[in-house]
């Protein structure tokens, strides 16, 4: 388990991630293996065997209720000791709701850890000092999920600390974060599928309100125009060709002759009548295009988009505390406006349809 920021209590000294420490096999309380040798036991061993003796980290989630904005919350991932009530680290971003959730209350009001780990720090990882037991170095010790996705918590997006950043986007952190940096540091994007299939729905998602109704409105007009002109003009047109070379609109059931007749009646069509039978699939050139724009630029404008509202947020709060709460709010995702813009795609499909 990672014990850096907190103190041995032989010598006083904070641990490190280079030290070598050992716990007491009765109370948890970690120890410098050379502080353990020269005390030649556990300082807390007269409270051995008694209710609560179990060694209790002095900076960690308050003993006397919920965490609030005086307590502080130790990150089991980089050791940053963080205000109680912070959802997410604010050294390296990882959400700290999960630790907050493992505690339980007692009938006295105060915290209690999870049952069958009373006598364990930590979530029960133990070793045993000089050798007794002792596993390899990192067997057994517990994975935490890197929402930074490998990039190191110190580097900044234009000045903004990744963390912070992180905690705006929310979801998907572990995607966006090294793309971000990728761009900021060596100008390298990445191809964003999600936005290629789906690029106003995306946008709606990830809370681009303004482009994301402009690119949805835009797909649904050039979906709504090829099905209003296909069924008002071209099958019409197709329809008295047919008949007059007296085949169907089938083409697998014409013969060649008539194939050749088709397309030269096509051929001798006005030329707004040409336009209006190639218009589909000009539309569906700009869809496929809008796609692919969509999805070569979309890192590039969540990044913007990013930075621009912590900015914004940072200037207009009155303090960091309301800062930190107003990022939370305002970043993430809104699945909820995305699902409503399938909806509405799925009735006007269904609408053409049964006209």
């Amino acid at each position: 388990m990672d014990y850096n920021g907190l103190k041995c209590p032989v010598c006083g000294k904070t641990f490190t991630k280079d030290d070598d420490i050992v716990v007491c096999p009765e109370c948890g309380a970690p120890y410098h293996r050379e502080c353990y040798a020269k005390a030649g036991r556990c300082v807390f061993s007269e409270k051995h065997g008694q209710p609560g003796s179990a060694w209790k980290p002095q900076k960690t989630i308050s003993e006397n209720g919920p965490a609030g904005a005086d307590e502080t919350t130790h990150c089991p991932r980089c050791g940053f000791i963080n205000r109680g009530d912070a959802m997410f680290c604010q050294h390296c971003g990882l959400p700290l709701g999960e630790i907050h959730s493992q505690y339980t209350y007692g009938a006295a009001g105060g915290r209690q850890p999870p049952y069958g780990q009373g006598q364990r720090p930590f979530g029960g990882q133990r070793q045993q000092p000089f050798g007794q037991g002792q596993q390899p170095y990192g067997a057994g010790q517990p994975f935490f999920f890197d929402p930074l996705g490998g990039v190191n918590p110190n580097e900044t997006i234009d000045d903004i600390p990744v963390g912070e950043v992180a905690r705006f986007v929310q979801d998907g952190t572990q995607y966006y974060i090294p793309v971000f940096m990728n761009l900021k540091k060596f100008a390298k994007n990445r191809f964003n599928f999600s936005a290629f299939l789906f690029p106003g729905i995306w946008m709606l998602y990830r809370k681009m309100y303004k482009l994301g109704s402009v690119i949805t409105s835009l797909a649904a007009a050039l979906y709504v125009l090829s099905a209003y002109v296909t069924y008002n003009f071209i099958l019409p047109i197709f329809k008295d060709i047919s008949g007059d070379i007296g085949g169907t609109l089938d083409p697998f059931s014409m013969t060649s002759q008539q194939m050749s007749m088709f397309a030269m009646k096509l051929e001798s069509l006005s030329g707004g009548q040409r336009f209006l039978c190639n218009l589909p699939g000009i539309i569906l050139l700009l869809q496929i295009a809008i796609m692919v724009i969509s999805g070569i630029y979309a890192n590039r404008v969540y990044l913007k988009h990013s930075v621009s509202s912590i900015q914004s947020i940072r200037k207009g709060a009155g303090s960091a505390a309301q800062a930190e709460m107003q990022i939370a709010s305002t970043g993430g995702v809104n699945t909820f406006a995305a699902t409503c813009a399938v909806i509405i795609y799925t009735i006007i499909y269904y609408l053409i349809a049964s006209f």
